[in-house]
């Protein structure tokens, strides 16, 4: 369940965050890797900014990344424990798999080892630091009353959803709503800018979301 606290690391729980090297969305996924998920990413989708689909796509990078490390670690010592392996997955959503695949074949699964003795050009202080970030977010979540107060929780998102049988403008679909931009945009980040200006069409089957 911690994971939830990652993407505070990512992207300060933005939806709609982009990076300067081009990531996007709450989970910071980059445009080939995107597509390696299986995220719909073309001129009038993009998933990255999607919360649930997004989600769901650094769900399946991070079940995958357990798996290789965890295969790998085996080979280096049998009686490897789940929870040694938990810095080495969360800093490969940084890092990458294959770079913490090297470290734990060099190393074995001692992090702070690696922190201390890993030797790469692109496996430098932001890098080494993503675990302790992680750790750091989850200690303030964990930890919200002692650090900010009584907070008040939003209430849970709801929504109607509407599947799309065919291609359609953003014109008629706000018409035959009766909606606004503003009260549309929200709920359907991963349509694009072309669509939102009326230069392409929502796709059929596209998931539209409505208000409650």
């Amino acid at each position: 369940e911690d994971i939830h606290y990652l993407p505070f690391v990512e992207s300060l729980y933005n939806p709609a965050a982009y990076s300067r090297v081009g990531a996007a969305g709450l989970w910071q996924i980059m445009p080939k890797t995107a597509r390696y998920l299986g995220l719909e990413l073309d001129a009038t989708v993009d998933e990255r900014l999607d919360v649930e689909a997004a989600t769901l796509g650094a769900v399946r990078y991070l079940k995958d990344s357990r798996n290789r490390l965890t295969a790998v670690a085996r080979e280096k010592r049998t009686s490897v424990r789940p929870g040694d392996l938990t810095p080495f997955i969360i800093t490969s959503y940084n890092y990458g798999v294959h770079g913490m695949r090297r470290a734990l074949n060099q190393f074995g699964p001692d992090f702070v080892k690696v922190i201390n003795e890993y030797k790469s050009p692109s496996f430098q202080v932001a890098v080494k630091n993503f675990y302790a970030s992680f750790l750091a977010a989850r200690h303030v979540a964990r930890n919200a009353d002692r650090y900010f107060g009584r907070i008040s929780p939003d209430p849970a998102l709801r929504y109607h959803t509407a599947v799309l049988d065919h291609d359609t403008s953003m014109k008629r679909i706000l018409d035959v709503f009766g909606l606004s931009e503003d009260e549309l945009k929200p709920l359907n980040r991963a349509l694009t800018r072309f669509v939102w200006h009326g230069w392409r069409f929502a796709p059929k089957g596209y998931r539209l979301r409505l208000p409650y």
